[in-house]
């Protein structure tokens, strides 16, 4: 067998050896050199006893695939990634139940009283109340003082002045008389020698118009009524 020519120095090629098992994984078990077969690339040494390179063999079987290997550490973690376009906003959910009412909280302190408002507009007038109960009747005051006397009253007696004939029953004739203020229309009358009338009415002051009543006492019609016969207010009519 072939020697190789060592070119560097015995502890740097045992250096450059192991340092090519390490990254390379050459064997060179089979020059029985201790250099890189062929040459290294990380060293400069050379081997001598390379002859020409033969025909590539044929691929031999693949061996069975190892036992997988421990898993190893994890890495660390990479960066966040770029956040992505917010997708549309989806339909909105049912409404939920209504909770339970909570406790009512603590009652705040009074505000100050606010200002007074303006006076609002009168409102209509209400219906009149119903009427109350009369009082009892207060007691009777003290008598007053005698007002002074009245003026004459008028006379209710006078005479005739002229001659009037007896009217029919339920007739009227016009009488002469001194004053007929003293009588009212429909009053009843008694004539001295004539009988009972009514006041039918007063044409004038000195007339009074009487309606004859038929009273059984009155003189008998077509008689002359005379001269200063007194005429009175008749009262009630004596009856037979």
């Amino acid at each position: 067998m072939k020697r190789c020519t060592i070119l560097k120095k015995r502890d740097l090629i045992m250096n450059n050896f192991f340092e090519c098992m390490k990254t390379n994984r050459i064997d060179c078990s089979t020059c029985n050199c201790y250099d890189c077969c062929p040459p290294c690339p990380t060293c400069s040494c050379t081997c001598t006893c390379v002859g020409v390179t033969g025909a590539t063999g044929a691929t031999g079987v693949t061996g069975p695939t190892g036992p997988t290997g421990a898993t190893g550490v994890t890495g660390p973690t990479g960066p966040t990634g770029v956040t992505g376009v917010t997708g549309p906003t989806g339909p909105t959910g049912a409404t939920g139940a209504t909770g339970a009412t909570g406790p009512a909280g603590v009652t705040g302190v009074t505000g100050p009283t606010g200002p007074t408002g303006a006076t609002g507009v009168t409102g209509p007038t209400g219906p009149t109340g119903a009427t109350g109960v009369t009082g009892p009747t207060g007691p009777t005051g003290a008598t007053g003082a005698t007002g002074p006397a009245g003026a004459a009253g008028i006379s209710a007696v006078t005479r005739t002045t002229g001659f009037a004939m007896m009217p029919a029953v339920n007739d009227s004739v016009i009488v002469p008389v001194e004053d007929s203020s003293g009588f009212a229309q429909g009053q009843v009358v008694y004539a001295e020698n004539a009988g009972y009338f009514k006041v039918a009415g007063k044409p004038s002051r000195s007339q009074l118009e009487l309606r004859n009543l038929g009273h059984y006492e009155n003189a008998i019609p077509g008689t002359m009524m005379t001269l200063n016969c007194m005429v009175v207010p008749g009262g009630m009519m004596p009856t037979e």
